[in-house]
């Protein structure tokens, strides 16, 4: 089982740990960390969460797993959602808030970069238009029910106008 280590009230990690599904104990709070993923055309890639998520658009995010670091749980989520490397140093810390509600510590990321698959197509595609050919888009796979790349929706915002596309494999 998955575990997420706790921190204080000042953020620091107090080498102790909850497991996925509990909430932290009063005092203590998680981390969540968040990317902001622009292209050189300015589009912005946000996902649809999965049904057990909500299924609402969001930024990519995630809880970084026991022993990570905020900046490594980034990178971290940033692969397995989407299926790309980011670098450290790709990576700017925009923002960081603590939320005494939910217990937790967000801290939002920036990454400024335009991917592109092996084969040399655009991640996100320069058209205006949003195609539904998953062969513009991400890829991946599902692996013991986790998501790795594949079958995301995701809404493009350029200019303040979203356009909605898909990353799925499964013919659509």
């Amino acid at each position: 089982m998955e575990k997420r280590d706790l921190y204080n009230i000042e953020k620091i990690n107090t080498r102790k740990t909850i497991f996925k599904e509990e909430r932290p104990p009063e005092n203590f709070y998680t981390l969540v960390v968040l990317a902001l993923i622009q292209n050189s055309k300015n589009e912005i890639l946000v996902q649809k969460r999965s049904k057990q998520k909500g299924g609402e658009f969001g930024l990519t995010s995630g809880h970084p797993k026991s022993g990570e670091t905020s900046l490594s749980g980034i990178i971290t989520e940033i692969k397995e959602e989407l299926g790309v490397e980011a670098k450290p140093q790709e990576l700017k810390l925009m923002y960081s808030e603590r939320d005494d509600v939910n217990r937790c510590f967000y801290d939002l990321y920036y990454l400024k970069k335009d991917y592109e698959k092996e084969n040399g197509n655009s991640i996100i595609n320069s058209s205006n238009s949003i195609q539904r050919n998953s062969s513009n888009y991400l890829h991946g796979s599902r692996e013991k029910g986790r998501h790795s790349g594949g079958n995301n929706d995701f809404i493009l915002a350029r200019n303040g106008r979203c356009q909605r596309g898909s990353t799925g494999l499964s013919g659509e």
